[in-house]
């Protein structure tokens, strides 16, 4: 019997689960891939399996230990025609529509190896797979034509043949106790903007067709569209694609990892748009220069440096008038100010009105100084 002992937090989103099971099926089968013979049956023992339903973002999982078969087949896939042929077609997609043809590909989790051929047939350089089933690798027909490694995809799992432009995941993801582990090891063999092709059963069809019986011990993860989305954007995927496939039985994601997000980049700009933001006030003398936009852009900008160049802020909304920018101490006016009390030039530090400024400095108030936009941390005179 699996229950809550093992943990108390969702597998995904990491919330705390209900103590009370969503479903509970008992006398199930150990395993959907053991056959016991005569002699074994005796020592057949039924299993209970309790599901759970997060709360937070509605992700459905059991709790056990993950099923891996050694000594028996891992799937029955390739016996089917019709499904061998729908998969050479998704590795002809893949390979065409997000250029990988003659780049490097993995599968986590390839059993004996048959996409890995395709992925080959279909014009890739290299077809590299993972899979921790002995029997599907050392039974496999294509050994002399893939690589295939005796192994789990986990974060601390580095391929040799990598980093690699693409990967494809058939029907594993349902299997794994630890998702983020999985998908962190896809990612740290995947170059940045690699492609995926990720499936998995559609546990939508469990709900459409009234099927209990999708339920088994094996998996530990029934994903819907949704939450397979969200388990890879958790790790820094785009999604390029999502859809139920082989009439609704499957669910299918396309990814692409996304280049992570470097501050430094942004700490470099911050010197550089302070820098050119200085550099246009020194060409004009102390306080002959307004800036348009108490915004927070102009707020956070401003509290960055101090100077004697800015006479005043300019702003539309009346609230702030005749009141103080923070930290920078400027005052806000209005732009009948500029009529007033006038200035040699305007700074414009508003991204989403620039347009309107200007319109209404050029045409509306005729305004004969030089007027400038901050645009990506530069200093543009128009």
């Amino acid at each position: 019997m699996n229950n809550l002992m093992e943990t108390t937090n969702c597998r995904l989103c990491k919330a705390k689960l209900n103590d009370t099971p969503y479903f509970v099926l008992k006398n199930l089968p150990l395993g959907v891939q053991y056959f016991p013979d005569k002699s074994e049956i005796h020592n057949d023992r039924p299993v209970q399996l309790d599901i759970y339903r997060c709360e937070s973002c509605d992700f459905v999982q059991a709790f056990g230990n993950q099923i891996v078969y050694e000594s028996e087949n891992s799937a029955a896939t390739s016996i089917s025609p019709a499904m061998m042929q729908h998969k050479y077609q998704q590795a002809v997609t893949l390979l065409t529509k997000y250029d990988l043809v003659g780049k490097k590909i993995f599968e986590a989790g390839c059993g004996d190896g048959h996409f890995l051929k395709m992925l080959k047939d279909a014009g890739a350089k290299l077809a590299v797979g993972v899979e921790p089933s002995v029997k599907s690798k050392t039974s496999s027909s294509y050994n002399d034509e893939v690589t295939i490694y005796s192994d789990y995809i986990t974060k601390n799992k580095i391929i040799p043949e990598g980093p690699f432009d693409g990967f494809a995941t058939f029907h594993v993801m349902e299997h794994i106790p630890d998702i983020h582990d999985f998908i962190a090891g896809i990612s740290n063999n995947l170059k940045e903007g690699g492609v995926g092709h990720v499936e998995v059963p559609s546990s939508e069809m469990i709900e459409d067709d009234l099927r209990f019986y999708d339920i088994i011990n094996d998996h530990l993860n029934y994903f819907t569209l949704r939450t397979l989305r969200l388990a890879f954007e958790m790790h820094n995927f785009e999604i390029l694609d999502s859809y139920r496939d082989w009439n609704g039985e499957h669910d299918v994601i396309i990814v692409r990892k996304l280049k992570k997000r470097d501050y430094k980049v942004i700490e470099d700009a911050k010197t550089n748009t302070i820098n050119n933001l200085v550099l246009a006030l020194n060409n004009f003398a102390d306080g002959e220069t307004a800036i348009w936009g108490a915004s927070m852009h102009a707020l956070t900008l401003l509290s960055q440096f101090t100077t004697n160049k800015i006479k005043y802020i300019i702003d539309s909304a009346v609230y702030k008038q005749g009141k103080y920018t923070p930290v920078s101490h400027y005052p806000i006016v209005s732009a009948s100010e500029l009529k007033s009390n006038p200035v040699k030039s305007v700074i414009i530090i508003a991204p989403r009105f620039v347009d309107e400024i200007v319109d209404d400095l050029t045409n509306k108030m005729k305004f004969q100084g030089s007027i400038a936009v901050l645009d990506k941390g530069e200093i543009i005179f128009k």
